[in-house]
């Protein structure tokens, strides 16, 4: 499988464990709930590329971190490429990172996928 169809792959589970989470919010936690941008440009995959090796590089070197440490980097890249970087801000950011961390890690041939992609 090519790279592309890696990232591809990897984003739709992503983008599917996010609405799950988002889905599952109480209407009391509407109110906290970051949306999505209304209008949003075109994203290229060049400019998750970028998001991507930015989170990892701030997470620390890569001989000396651990697999969970670049698939959390990973997610948060995506999903701020995503879903704007104002969901970053949200108070749920973390959990939802954590969930969808979660939901990649049961899959060991996505894990070798995002490993190999970094």
């Amino acid at each position: 499988m090519d790279p592309i169809n890696n990232i591809t792959q990897i984003i739709r589970t992503i983008r599917k464990q996010a609405d799950k989470t988002r889905a599952s919010t109480t209407k009391s936690d509407s109110a906290n709930t970051v949306k999505p941008p209304s209008t949003r440009r075109q994203k290229s995959i060049e400019e998750l590329q970028t998001i991507i090796t930015k989170k990892v590089k701030s997470v620390g070197n890569r001989e000396k971190i651990t697999d969970d440490l670049l698939i959390g980097a990973f997610v948060r890249a995506v999903l701020s490429w995503e879903f704007g970087e104002e969901l970053m801000e949200s108070p749920r950011f973390n959990s939802i990172v954590d969930a969808v961390k979660q939901e990649l890690i049961k899959d060991k041939k996505i894990v070798k996928n995002i490993i190999t992609l970094i």
